[in-house]
């Protein structure tokens, strides 16, 4: 099974989530905390991610 679909899986098929999880290697809870305090905007929650890290 490739990374991608685990990762969708482990994240309740949320694609939001899976990508949060991917690209800034971060739990599920993590990445759907990301995204709830980037008003659950994709793009702003990488680009704060990236900026920290």
């Amino acid at each position: 099974m490739s990374k991608a679909l685990e990762t969708l899986i482990q994240s309740d098929w949320k694609v939001k989530t899976a990508i949060t999880m991917l690209k800034c290697n971060l739990t599920k809870e993590q990445a759907n905390e990301a995204l709830r305090k980037n008003c659950g905007v994709l793009r702003r929650t990488l680009k704060s991610i990236t900026t920290v890290l």
